[in-house]
């Protein structure tokens, strides 16, 4: 379901994935570029929520969906520590840069911080310039490159 362009926000409520939430999680996995069936979304949801090392969070304002982030933590080995990742995080068009995204990396970053998680890390990619503004301005540093092959 599309978000109206220019959408102003109410009240924001950050909270785990709910199977309700499916068809809009589909539609904003295609927002960020990565096309999903209701079917393949509901797939690729349960691999993360049937972990307790894996989360899935909901953006909701006004009863509609407007953000979804995914995260991971899990021990590194080139740190002493657990590490966290975030996997996956898009913001409706209509509402960027009303706050959502910066609550959704928060709830992400309590979450970690609750399985001992002292580093996060999130990818993005190139052309994503307004990602990497946003990643800055809530305290991510830029680092490197990820390199990817397909195998």
């Amino acid at each position: 379901m599309p978000i109206a362009t220019n959408m102003k926000t109410g009240p924001v409520s950050i909270r785990p994935f709910a199977d309700d939430d499916l068809v809009a999680a589909a539609g904003l996995m295609t927002e960020l570029g990565y096309p999903a069936t209701v079917e393949q979304a509901g797939a690729r949801i349960a691999r993360y929520t049937e972990r307790d090392d894996h989360l899935v969070l909901i953006a909701e304002t006004g009863g509609r969906v407007v953000g979804l982030a995914g995260a991971e933590v899990g021990p590194s080995l080139e740190h002493d520590t657990v590490v966290g990742r975030i996997t996956a995080m898009v913001v409706a068009d209509g509402v960027r840069g009303l706050g959502v995204g910066a609550k959704l990396v928060a709830g992400i970053e309590d979450w970690a911080r609750g399985h001992g998680v002292k580093r996060m890390t999130v990818t993005s990619h190139l052309r994503r310039k307004g990602a990497h503004v946003f990643y800055a301005r809530v305290g991510y540093e830029d680092t490197g490159k990820r390199f990817v092959k397909e195998i």
